[in-house]
């Protein structure tokens, strides 16, 4: 049995070791919170209905920068709407140059990354 290493807390300053991204003092916002309303909603199921695939981008092309199945060449449906730049890095919630379709296996590789 494998068990995930000690990480710190992505929290300014915080520095705790946790296991799974941050520490019990500082849990993840709610979607809401965090700007995710039913105006997202909408703009990113339109965004899978125009670019279904994984690793596409605004322009219909693909990009291997995140997708390891672009990378590997499969075809695999797209499940989430990707913030190439995290909002919390100063990334824009509805820039569509700021997006990518990605399924859900290389979205949680690209977070982990």
């Amino acid at each position: 049995m494998s068990v995930a290493p000690l990480r710190p807390c992505p929290h300014p300053h915080c520095g705790r070791l946790c296991r799974g991204g941050r520490c019990s003092k500082h849990p993840r916002a709610s979607a809401s919170a965090r700007g995710y309303d039913s105006r997202w909603a909408k703009y990113a199921a339109l965004w899978l209905l125009r670019l279904p695939w994984c690793g596409q981008r605004q322009d219909g092309t693909f990009s291997r920068e995140h997708s390891w199945c672009v990378r590997r060449r499969l075809r695999k449906p797209a499940e989430v709407v990707d913030h190439i730049q995290p909002l919390s890095l100063g990334g824009e919630l509805l820039d569509p140059a700021n997006h990518q379709s990605l399924c859900a296996s290389c979205n949680v590789r690209k977070g982990a990354g």
